[in-house]
């Protein structure tokens, strides 16, 4: 629901930026400038003390892995571009998400660009009917492309200005026609109409496991009523009840301290999570955060906000853009070290939990050739393939063959070609008919079709998640594609898969590490959370040993490389083998590429003529 109460908040801003601009532009006391200057003043003083505080707090407390994604969001929260930075970022709802400090922000960096360009338009079409036009195209116009990037590219249709837009224009609409909607409309009419979406807010929202869950046009439908209760809301303050209960003191001033209510809110509840290693927040600690944000909030406003929006003798804009200039600077640092490592003085290894794909150095990224389900298969290839003498190896599988790949790399002779055939979510044995998995069933048909022509590729490696071995008919669909490769001359090998140690609501293995901060000592994380028995992978790998009579194939098991003295964990002399959920980082990723080709050459030397 804090997501989607983001669209009440863009319809009231539409409203209120678009009335105040048009009634300045009429009475001729409109000017660019001072507005710019104005919008500084109400943002930067609060914003610049949520950030520095974030940063002072981050430095005492964050992983270096963790500081330095905080630079990189605090820089475009500096830059307000927070919302396009996340549009390359995993989608909102991903668990990940939630210990992301400054994610909230997104809503602001649309604001603030929507501000920016706003009075400029309406100072080109000063005539009210033209400009109300205008608001209309742009509405439908943004709407739209909202629709279009909604499936396709859904961090796009959230993220995105442009595809956002369409809400802050129905407020301004409504700013346009305000007199004929009070005339229109009676007290009753947006009353009911209010509780209805309300309740229909409620109940969509009860009944969803998450907003992922619902089909496109249940999801259109809730951002369309809650847009509508947005409206009904703004133009609600003209009738008596709702006027009343607006202007009730303790509404006046939480109205006044929202701003930095909206600012507080996220990163105290983040830093309660992360500290928490993800865990279950008490009802007591909830409290406790919400009195903390309130009370913040409330000195933020009073001490900082006011004096600053107040004093008009003063012009503070040349002072709050140099703070803000700092605090981009010291999100470029953090940025720039890795998140200041050296804060911490133990032999735990931070670095580790890296992305394996930074084990590749420029001359073993280029002897890659790979194709995924968004690119044409053919054109990814290396061409020298073809020309090689050297055998090649094709690793062929889901997001685990991409994170995997670069351990096999560091560990081949550098002439030997690597082929990586792989795409999220992508097992190699989905090769039939499947609507909600056409673009795998593509990638790997052609990856098919594709071996079938190349004799030099003689080693294929199958890596995939240990969740498709749920998949329907899981050992027939494997064996049926071994009996193919085996029949194109190719030596096959299945990797057993990597134990799922690490849960989604932590996501990220660096939860696991001893956490040893500025203001507490070193403590342990709780080991339940970081390993499992090793019986839990081995009976979790179970329907893998049953492939183990295929003529042809052979099982790389890691069992002795990830799960030693009888437990599967996360983290080895204290370096992560994970990089986030069942994963590898840059440690895991070479100690089992190294362990795979040792037992690829051994058995390729005893099966040798």
């Amino acid at each position: 629901m804090g997501f989607l109460g983001v669209d009440i908040f863009f319809v009231i801003s539409g409203f209120l930026i678009t009335k105040i601009i048009t009634r300045d532009i009429e009475t001729q006391k409109f000017s660019l400038i001072k507005f710019y200057k104005q919008r500084i003043r109400r943002i930067f003083p609060a914003l610049l003390t949520v950030l520095l505080t974030i940063h002072l707090v981050g430095y005492s407390v964050l992983l270096p892995i963790e500081l330095e994604r905080l630079g990189w969001l605090s820089l475009s929260a500096a830059l307000f571009s927070t919302n396009i930075a996340l549009t390359q970022a995993l989608p909102y709802f991903n668990p990940s998400q939630a210990h992301s400090l400054l994610l909230h922000l997104w809503s602001l960096g649309i604001e603030e660009q929507f501000y920016l360009v706003w009075p400029l338009l309406l100072l080109i079409t000063p005539q009210k009917k033209s400009a109300y036009l205008l608001t209309l195209v742009i509405m439908i116009s943004s709407w739209g492309l909202f629709q279009y990037w909604f499936d396709q590219k859904q961090n796009y249709a959230f993220y995105f200005p442009l595809s956002r837009f369409w809400e802050l224009a129905c407020g301004a609409i409504i700013a346009f026609r305000e007199e004929y909607l009070i005339k229109k409309f009676n007290k009753k009419i947006v009353i009911s109409t209010l509780l209805i979406s309300i309740i229909t807010i409620t109940v969509i929202n009860q009944a969803m496991d998450s907003f992922e869950t619902l089909n496109k046009n249940v999801k259109t439908i809730y951002l369309l009523i809650i847009t509508i209760a947005g409206c009904i809301i703004v133009w609600g303050e003209q009738v008596t009840l709702v006027a009343e209960a607006l202007s009730s003191r303790i509404m006046v001033y939480i109205g006044k301290i929202s701003f930095p209510l909206y600012l507080w809110h996220w990163p105290i509840l983040t830093f309660s999570k992360i500290l928490h290693s993800g865990g279950h927040t008490s009802l007591t600690v909830k409290c406790c955060l919400v009195t903390l944000t309130v009370f913040l909030s409330v000195l933020t406003y009073e001490y900082i906000e006011r004096p600053i929006r107040q004093n008009l003798k003063k012009d503070y804009t040349a002072i709050l853009i140099f703070f803000m200039v700092c605090v981009g600077l010291m999100s470029v640092g953090f940025i720039l070290t890795k998140g200041v490592p050296d804060r911490f003085k133990n032999t735990v290894h931070y670095g580790t939990a890296r992305n394996s794909q930074t084990l590749l150095t420029a001359e073993q990224n280029n002897r890659l050739c790979e194709a995924n389900s968004n690119q044409d298969f053919h054109s990814a290839f290396c061409p020298r393939l073809t020309h090689s003498d050297s055998h090649s190896i094709l690793v062929w599988g889901d997001s685990q063959a991409q994170a995997l790949l670069p351990g096999i790399a560091v560990n081949t002779p550098i002439e030997k070609g690597l082929v990586l055939s792989a795409a999220p979510g992508c097992a190699p044995f989905q090769l039939e008919p499947n609507p909600d998995k056409s673009a795998c069933q593509a990638l790997n048909l052609a990856t098919l079709n594709w071996l079938k022509q190349q004799p030099k590729v003689d080693i294929v490696i199958l890596v995939f998640s240990l969740d498709h071995l749920n998949a329907d008919d899981f050992t027939q669909k494997v064996h049926q594609l071994i009996t193919t490769l085996n029949h194109f001359g190719k030596h096959v090998f299945l990797y057993q898969g990597n134990p799922k140690i690490i849960q989604r609501d932590r996501f990220y293995n660096y939860y696991c590490f001893p956490r040893k901060t500025l203001f507490y000592a070193e403590t342990d994380q709780e080991k339940k959370f970081c390993e499992i028995p090793i019986e839990t992978y081995r009976a979790a790998t179970q329907s893998v040993k049953t492939l183990a009579g295929i003529k042809g194939m052979h099982i790389i098991d890691p069992t002795s490389i990830l799960c030693p003295n009888n437990f599967c964990t996360a983290l080895l002399d204290g370096q992560a083998i994970y990089s986030f959920t069942d994963h590898l980082s840059i440690v895991g990723a070479e100690l089992v590429g190294r362990y795979m080709i040792e037992q690829i050459e051994r058995t390729l030397a005893s099966t040798a003529p």
